[in-house]
């Protein structure tokens, strides 16, 4: 009686162990790769795991309403080379600034052109002005060259302009009198050589 008792305990027991198993199942790797213990979550049903897939592996999208970010500007680096003229009075203290564009209307700015040297602009010098940063300009053929009209005598005759850009030059063969005219607060020159300019 004692022995029936005890084989109905073990079978109990055994019992017990397999449905405990069958609740908390061992995964095999495949391949022979090692066992892992699968979570007791229950699993998700097949529709829902491909979406949690889905979205886990999806990047974030950019909030709505947010705009992408703006592409950088390219920069180029300038030469300019002024040449004065050699005339009675030519050279100038005023600060000079040059702008130079394309026929598209594309433009590059250099104002207060300065070179560390002391004396620019002085009559029959060539000054150069290298390592100008600004937006990359091709094709230029225009140029609006400008003085504050400072110093006691600021008229300056400009023999030429040069501007270069990588293996580009530019040259405005000027030849005349950059100085106020009427009542304005600088002196102007504008030259063009674009076969046409459409700003």
């Amino acid at each position: 009686m004692d022995e029936l008792v005890l084989h109905l305990v073990k079978l109990v027991v055994a019992l017990l162990l397999l449905l405990h198993h069958a609740a908390h199942p061992v995964a095999a790797a495949a391949h022979g790769h090692k066992t892992a213990v699968l979570e007791s979550q229950p699993a998700l049903p097949a529709g829902m795991r491909f979406l949690v897939s889905a979205a886990a592996s999806s990047p974030a999208s950019p909030a709505s309403g947010s705009s992408p970010p703006a592409a950088p500007v390219s920069t180029c680096l300038y030469t300019v080379i002024t040449e004065t003229g050699n005339k009675l009075g030519a050279g100038t203290d005023a600060k000079v600034s040059v702008k130079f564009y394309n026929k598209s209307g594309d433009a590059v700015t250099f104002q207060d052109l300065e070179n560390g040297e002391d004396d620019n602009f002085e009559r029959g010098s060539t000054d150069t002005f290298e390592a100008l940063e600004g937006p990359c300009v091709s094709g230029i053929c225009r140029m609006w060259l400008t003085h504050d009209n400072t110093g006691i005598f600021p008229a300056w005759y400009v023999q030429s302009v040069k501007v270069s850009q990588g293996r580009a030059m530019k040259t405005f063969r000027v030849m005349q009198w950059v100085s106020r005219h009427n009542s304005d607060d600088f002196a102007s020159l504008l030259m063009s050589e674009c076969d046409y300019f459409s700003p």
